[in-house]
């Protein structure tokens, strides 16, 4: 049970978005919204999911960017040098992960009745968060 509300007793929070540059404070109030019984869904580890093998994005993403592929994974720090040194490549990137991140986050949220945050590092206005949350 969730004591997160307007503080008058009145209606009640039901979904948040945690987002902000690194160093922010996200994880930190993600942490409290925890702490006052709040679902915490982490779009990092959605993120990190989808391009695990056998995730979504996975054959996508090797299939375009080849050399990131080690042991049978994703070297995340090679494809970030690849995709953050061209804008380009980034939206790729995106168009490859989004929608499986977005999907996962739909399925997490369902139609629970508890508070539900959702914490990730950007807000992409494009991916109309406000159907998710």
């Amino acid at each position: 049970m969730s004591d997160l509300g307007n503080g008058d007793g009145g209606s009640r929070l039901s979904r948040v978005v945690v987002t902000g540059p690194i160093g922010s404070g996200k994880s930190v109030v993600a942490a409290l919204l925890r702490q006052r019984g709040a679902t915490v869904i982490d779009a990092d580890t959605l993120g990190h999911a989808v391009l695990g093998p056998g995730g979504e994005a996975f054959g996508a993403v090797a299939a375009r960017w080849p050399s990131v592929v080690v042991d049978g994974g994703i070297d995340r720090s090679r494809l970030a040098a690849l995709v953050f040194a061209d804008r380009t490549q980034l939206e790729v990137l995106q168009a490859l992960t989004h929608p499986a991140i977005v999907a996962r986050i739909e399925a997490a949220v369902g139609d629970a009745d508890e508070v539900v945050a959702v914490e990730m590092p950007l807000l992409d206005p494009t991916l109309r968060w406000h159907r998710l949350v």
